[in-house]
């Protein structure tokens, strides 16, 4: 009998080991998507200063805009 809980412990844990890691990998894997999901807003935010600087439109100064999301881009 004693055996039996020794194994139906060892049992559990590794259970939780098993759930510890795949809750790791899904974290690992969210944190891409959200890290994705700023670039893709960063880029699209530096394509809208770029045409209003090509466009001459000085709109809330698009040129430090521009300067500050390259700068935020490269740092990622």
């Amino acid at each position: 009998m004693k055996r039996v809980k020794i194994i139906y412990f060892v049992a559990i844990f590794m259970a939780m080991l098993i759930n510890i890691e795949a809750k790791e990998k899904i974290d690992a894997k969210l944190q891409v998507v959200l890290d994705l999901g700023g670039q893709m807003s960063n880029v699209r935010l530096m394509l809208e200063s770029y045409a209003l600087v090509g466009s001459g439109i000085p709109y809330s100064n698009p040129k430090d805009i521009l300067k500050k999301s390259m700068k935020e881009y490269e740092r990622v």
